[in-house]
């Protein structure tokens, strides 16, 4: 049976900051959206690799053109890694728990009717 709701694109939440709107990146779904948002909204499309609040290795690991600039689409390309990381580890975590309860079934089982 299909859904009768409409799909609708997630709406990010604005907050006024230093005289001008930024988007609120607050939720998990903020964030998985951040693919879809027009690069127009973004305060800067790029900033340096040097002089951050980072440490230089991890913008290096976000600078991936080695360009010593940071990117809209490094973000967001490191933003979808991120969540493709913790859907791994979920499934990894799941499945180990899965197989460990199998052995335990069966083992108990056996046990059961020696």
């Amino acid at each position: 049976m299909l859904n009768s709701k409409r799909l609708t694109p997630h709406r990010p939440n604005f907050d006024r900051i230093g005289g001008f709107d930024q988007v609120g990146l607050q939720t998990d779904e903020d964030w998985r959206s951040l693919s879809s948002l027009d690069p127009k909204l973004w305060a800067v499309l790029s900033c340096p690799t040097s002089a951050m609040a980072i440490s230089a290795d991890a913008s290096a690991l976000l600078d991936t053109d080695n360009d010593s600039r940071i990117c809209v689409n490094e973000v967001v390309s490191a933003v979808q890694w991120r969540f493709g990381i913790i859907i791994l580890l979920m499934f990894v975590f799941f499945w180990q728990w899965f197989v460990v309860s199998e052995n335990w079934l069966t083992r108990a089982n056996s046990a059961h009717f020696l």
